[in-house]
């Protein structure tokens, strides 16, 4: 089992040292938009500013509409140039020549059988490099769906999905200490195994499962998956576990990449060590191709309100600058 370290250099390269990459076509299309966007709502704020400094408007309707289109939605559309950069495309393309992995800017299917995977509508993959660390098929990019079906307001999570060698039970992993915003899932509370008092870790299986689950957890993966828990959720879906983040994984930044392998090879080690694949051996043939799935009902609205919620507390924000700043 090959344990060579990565070759990150990508990530540090110079601009004219990386290779020309061409986005594919709804890419480029949509980066070309949202730069429209982005520039129309900096000069509409811009003229905002211009009408109040120059006296020539008070605060009224359409001066906080000016300025409220620049607050908004200026870093909205540089978030998502930023998803789209080309920048970020070579760097990642480059890292998969580097080290003998395969690079798609976008897969317009989800791909997997995780719960996030079938969220929403319009599911596509961006930026998605495949290889295998210490041995381990390995998948990392980026998801997009949309919670609306107006498609007024993407989601764009990150994830990591591993290959394991054998079919494990449904297994759901949150920390108790972070707000389970990750996933749009809820597993049932009669689901959850009881790990003792002292744990930070929150797990689900189902009770027939729950022997297999139990002989995975050991003091070290308690551990490690704890700390784990702190920045995914992570989930068991047949042969396949994945790490379901809130931000992008598949970026330009080589510090992120960086973290991001020493939590997926730390993933592998603890793999590697698990006495789970003893206690399988010892089960049915027919039993390990029949494993439920946990009773986890989609909460798409609670979702939709989350993205709601979060985009009122932005007006909010605006709401409150505006009346702090009024001449009264």
């Amino acid at each position: 089992m090959s344990t060579a370290p990565l070759d990150l250099s990508a990530f540090d390269a110079a601009p004219r040292d990386l290779p020309r990459v061409a986005l594919p076509d709804p890419l480029r299309r949509e980066r070309s938009t949202r730069l429209v966007a982005v520039v129309g709502c900096a000069l509409a704020a811009l003229v905002g500013v211009m009408l109040l400094v120059l006296g020539l408007q008070g605060w009224n309707r359409l001066t906080f509409l000016l300025v409220s289109a620049g607050v908004v939605g200026v870093p909205t559309g540089v978030v998502t140039l930023w998803q789209v950069s080309r920048s970020a495309a070579a760097r990642i393309s480059r890292f998969a020549d580097d080290n003998g992995w395969t690079f798609d800017a976008l897969k317009a299917s989800p791909g997997h059988a995780g719960s996030t995977f079938r969220m929403g509508t319009r599911q596509e993959r961006r930026m998605v490099v495949t290889g295998e660390v210490h041995g381990y098929p390995v998948e990392l990019g980026n998801l997009r769906y949309y919670v609306t079906p107006y498609r007024a307001l993407p989601v764009l999570p990150g994830y990591v999905a591993v290959r394991l060698p054998a079919r494990l039970p449904h297994v759901v992993m949150t920390s108790r200490s972070v707000l389970r915003l990750r996933v749009g899932f809820h597993p049932r509370p009669e689901d959850r195994l009881e790990l003792g008092p002292d744990t930070a870790l929150r797990v689900y299986a189902r009770a027939e499962t729950a022997h297999v689950v139990r002989g995975m957890l050991t003091a070290d993966a308690l551990g490690a998956f704890t700390r784990l828990s702190h920045r995914y959720c992570i989930e068991i879906v047949g042969d396949a576990m994945f790490l379901h983040a809130r931000w992008p994984v598949s970026t330009g930044s080589g510090r992120r990449w960086r973290r991001t392998f020493a939590d997926v090879a730390a993933l592998c080690d603890l793999l590697d060590a698990s006495p789970v694949w003893s206690v399988l051996r010892r089960q049915p043939r027919r039993a390990l191709s029949s494993l439920p799935r946990l009773r986890s009902g989609f909460d798409e609205a609670r979702v939709r309100k989350i993205t709601l919620l979060s985009f009122g507390a932005l007006m909010v924000v605006v709401s409150v600058v505006v009346v702090a700043t009024w001449p009264w």
